[in-house]
């Protein structure tokens, strides 16, 4: 990218300022009603604390730790005005994770916003200069009271392109996070590049609910946002996500695979389940006036781009969403490369891959089949961590990780990860992921996960949601019957699928078996069961097992 292309998000949003200065910008909602903040008030509210930021020592570390809200924006905004580095913290991370987070990241100052489980938590911040917009009664400095009798920053940060912007910590699946450090150069490649592909403009709606700490969230909503002066709106709650989303009818809406699934759910549960949803569905007359009605209840009658990434989306959920002509384009990325890479664009979707690069994008595959990419959004490395940083990229190309497959129309297909693939005692190699792409949209089942390393034949693992209990044992097990026997016949033998184990208990952040960015923990999955899959062997025979976890050792979680 050369420097006369370069745009920091600095520039680009004191643009929209500028041009509509009482345009709403942020709407957060409280108690059924909406705040709404215009880019002038955004703007004057960011300087104000950036001038207080000023104390600190040039190019400082800022963490962020916080649900979604406006609040977010402006603290994010502030810290680049004032020539810092913002460092976000997933709401969801256990304590060790905040921790690590705090002290390996060199913080010297943190923003703390609304969560869940503060209490919990804010004994990690003891030691570290804390500034709460949420709760002014805590010993730590209330946000309003300390810029309240501040003014606006006159000396407003000019950054270079290879300027550190942020560290995005990974989710750490594998083991302690790393801290990703993006430029302003990476963020504005990956910025401007979208802009010659999509049209995003200040018309536009956006919905704010995933993490902030996640790079996919970060660059889809909050900087394109900054880039495009697209309206953002806020989620007040999980409990209030579908009232929420049917109010603001997003223009432009972003999903991990986990929510696409489970709207899905949702609309099957309301009509009675999958088979009768999709009888209904299909009559001549009602089953398209239903789908209307479904696509305005969910808040979709005005969305014109649906995005999916993070994960792997089943092609049969995509497919799902088409009746209700909602069609997501699934796109790919990591926080190593701002989240930019691959996209379906709306008039060249191919369901199953994750699209084509973007202009300026490269992709190929390593003799293993592993993903490599080259573009202007890659990070400068891991922080403080340069033996990984070297590994990672290696002439220039960032080795994702990630196995994947590419057609002769450049379509690129993710197959698995490297570190993912296990190897059965009978010597064959087996990637879960597409298994697991299989299974888990046609069970309804809330988590799953294929394992087997060292065993016979693989063995799958589910958590249930509430429409599986043992009062229905009977129909649930006749519909695992009908679904493995479809999904083995298109497998190879050895990857075949005999035996699932039902656990009765959830997989969450807190209990260490999924990543805040809702990825499944393997390593802590196959530890958590261990005892289980010794106890139930595979045989040839498909069977289900419904397993009571409450005598395994609690300390695994």
């Amino acid at each position: 990218m050369t420097v006369s292309q370069y745009v920091s998000p600095i520039n680009r949003f004191s643009d929209w300022v500028e041009s509509s200065p009482d345009g709403v910008f942020l709407r957060q909602p409280s108690k059924g009603q909406w705040k709404e903040i215009t880019y002038r008030e955004t703007w004057e509210q960011a300087l104000k604390l950036a001038k207080y930021l000023t104390r600190l020592p040039p190019r400082s570390h800022v963490a962020i730790y916080s649900l979604n809200c406006a609040e977010w924006f402006i603290v994010d905004l502030a810290i680049l005005l004032a020539g810092h580095i913002s460092v976000p913290i997933y709401p969801t991370a256990g304590r060790s994770t905040i921790d690590y987070i705090l002290q390996h990241g060199d913080i010297k100052l943190a923003f703390v916003g609304k969560l869940f489980d503060w209490n919990d938590k804010k004994a990690s911040f003891q030691s570290y200069e804390v500034i709460s917009f949420f709760n002014e009664k805590e010993h730590f400095k209330f946000w309003e009271k300390e810029i309240r009798a501040e003014t606006l920053l006159s000396d407003i940060y000019q950054p270079k392109p290879d300027d550190l912007a942020t560290i995005i910590y990974t989710s750490g699946t594998t083991g302690n996070p790393k801290g990703v450090m993006l430029s302003y150069r990476a963020i504005s490649s990956a910025l401007t590049t979208v802009e010659k592909v999509f049209r995003i403009d200040s018309t536009d709606r956006l919905f704010s609910y995933l993490p902030l700490a996640h790079v996919a969230e970060r660059m889809i909503v909050e900087m394109a946002a900054f880039y495009f002066g697209a309206q953002v709106s806020f989620v007040e709650s999980i409990d209030h996500f579908a009232k929420n989303l049917k109010s603001v009818e997003p223009t432009i809406f972003f999903g991990v695979p986990r929510i696409w699934m489970k709207i899905k759910q949702g609309v099957e549960a309301k009509l009675g389940g999958p088979k009768l949803t999709k009888f209904i569905l299909n009559l001549p007359v009602v089953g398209n006036r239903l789908k209307k009605k479904i696509k305005c209840g969910l808040g979709f009658d005005e969305n014109r781009l649906s995005l999916s990434a993070a994960a792997s989306l089943p092609e049969s959920v995509i497919r799902w969403f088409e009746q209700f002509d909602i069609n997501i384009c699934e796109a790919y990325g990591l926080s190593e490369t701002a989240g930019f890479s691959h996209i379906n664009l709306p008039d060249s979707r191919k369901p199953g891959t994750v699209g084509q690069p973007f202009p300026g994008a490269e992709c190929m595959l390593a003799e293993n089949g592993e993903v490599l990419l080259r573009n202007g959004s890659l990070m400068d490395g891991y922080y403080k961590l340069q033996e990984l940083s070297d590994m990672a990229i290696q002439d220039g190309w960032f080795r994702t990780g990630d196995l994947g497959e590419i057609d002769h129309n450049n379509f690129l297909t993710i197959t698995g990860r490297v570190k993912e693939i296990f190897k059965t005692s009978k010597g064959k190699y087996i990637s879960p992921v597409p298994i697991e792409n299989k299974l888990h949209p046609q069970l309804s089942v809330d988590h799953l996960c294929v394992t087997g390393a060292n065993l016979p034949h693989p063995v799958a693992i589910v958590s249930y949601l509430q429409s599986w209990s043992k009062e229905n044992k009977k129909s649930l097990e006749k519909q695992v019957f009908e679904v493995l026997s479809k999904s083995n016949q298109q497998l190879e033998a050895h990857e075949r699928i005999n035996l699932i184990l039902v656990v009765d208990e959830d997989w969450t952040t807190e209990n260490g078996l999924m990543t805040p960015t809702l990825k499944i923990r393997r390593q802590e999955i196959d530890k958590r069961y261990a005892k289980l899959i010794e106890q139930n062997p595979s045989s040839k025979k498909i069977s289900v097992v419904w397993c009571d976890t409450s005598d395994l050792n609690t300390e695994q979680l």
